[in-house]
């Protein structure tokens, strides 16, 4: 697994590439860790496009990154997700917890005009 990330004006982007799960997840875990303390994250999108497997353990990563994000004032969204990701956070009640958004230019766009 890798991830990409990238910045500008406080939304920062992280990219996953390959499996995102459990063998995996102490460098994610690692990397979620180092730009949601990062003083200038207000906002940060995570693209899912690119991952080949999800798994619940990474979900818990990303719920849990939105729970520290929130009282900071930050928020969280998802991009780019495949169809039987969406299908499996739909059918675990959480897609109403995410930012789920079709592009991650569109969830860029979402997170300034939130957290204006």
């Amino acid at each position: 697994m890798e991830i990409k990330h990238t910045h500008s004006d406080g939304i920062h982007v992280l990219a996953v590439i390959g499996d995102f799960t459990a063998p995996n997840l102490d460098a994610a875990t690692l990397k979620f860790i180092e730009v949601i303390e990062s003083a200038d994250t207000a906002g940060l999108v995570v693209d899912l496009a690119a991952a080949s497997f999800v798994d619940s353990k990474s979900i818990g990563l990303l719920v849990k990154a939105v729970k520290s994000m929130e009282p900071k004032g930050g928020m969280l969204s998802l991009s780019r997700l495949r169809p039987e990701l969406k299908n499996l956070l739909d059918r675990v009640q959480l897609t109403a917890f995410f930012h789920i958004h079709d592009s991650t230019e569109a969830a860029v766009e979402f997170l300034k005009e939130k957290l204006g």
